[in-house]
């Protein structure tokens, strides 16, 4: 997801669920910027993050090596707004890792703020 090539405008939406706590917080901040472009004038972005604010290796999730990364929800919401997204709605809901026991996630849609500037 960090090379794909998409051109400017292709999206009303993008839908990522559990995938960004897997980036590494140096590839986040340059895949909002590209996901920002990729939408269409008011686009939306759908998305769930992790809050820990770190990253790295955890040895064993669910029976394997799992890399992890996230950053704070203030920090967060600052690279969405870096990227020219506008929070519509946000809130931190806990789930259930079978296994794993309670992980919370950021939740965030957000609209492309940019984009709807551009279309007026």
């Amino acid at each position: 997801m960090t090379e794909i090539d998409i051109p400017d405008g292709s999206f009303d939406a993008v839908v990522s669920l559990y995938v960004f706590n897997h980036l590494s917080r140096a590839d986040l901040p340059l895949l909002l910027n590209r996901i920002a472009a990729w939408l269409r004038p008011g686009g939306h972005l759908l998305a769930t993050f992790g809050r820990s604010g770190t990253e790295g290796v955890q040895d064993d999730w669910l029976g394997v090596p799992m890399y992890f990364g996230s950053y704070t929800d203030e920090d967060t919401l600052r690279l969405l707004d870096q990227a020219g997204l506008e929070i519509v709605r946000e809130a931190a809901v806990p789930i259930v890792e079978p296994g794993e026991g309670e992980a919370d996630f950021l939740w965030v849609l957000g609209k492309n703020a940019r984009a709807a500037l551009l279309a007026t």
